[in-house]
């Protein structure tokens, strides 16, 4: 049975594997890049960068688990329908080698650091 820092460094390893993968996928920076301008809701970021809406959808909900961004539920005032507004969150991922080391060595370490 693992011990709670060897989970714990397993879960940062998973993190920044996770964060870096979401961040190299297609879409992902130039969502961030327009939700970073001010949030705004899904459907206008899908038409603001002419990103399919499904697509949209399925990386801002990949963005709210890695905590790049978060999810706002909203009611629009005229049709009472359920929307969702997107916030990218403060975030800094800082990796060089002597990170890479680290992780590979089981070291632990800090890679999402709120500004």
């Amino acid at each position: 049975m693992l011990g709670p820092e060897l989970l714990s460094l397993k879960e940062e390893r998973f993190q920044l594997q996770k964060k870096l993968g979401l961040l190299s996928q297609k879409h992902t920076l130039k969502l961030l890049y327009e939700l970073n301008k001010e949030p705004t809701y899904m459907k206008a970021l899908s038409e603001s960068t002419g990103i399919p809406y499904t697509t949209v959808q399925k990386r801002v909900r990949e963005m709210a688990d890695a905590n790049l961004v978060q999810i706002m539920d909203q009611v629009d005032e005229f049709t009472g329908k359920a929307i969702k507004k997107v916030r990218v969150n403060r975030f800094q991922i800082q990796v060089d080698m002597s990170t890479i080391n680290q992780i590979m060595e089981g070291k632990s370490i800090h890679l999402l650091f709120p500004e």
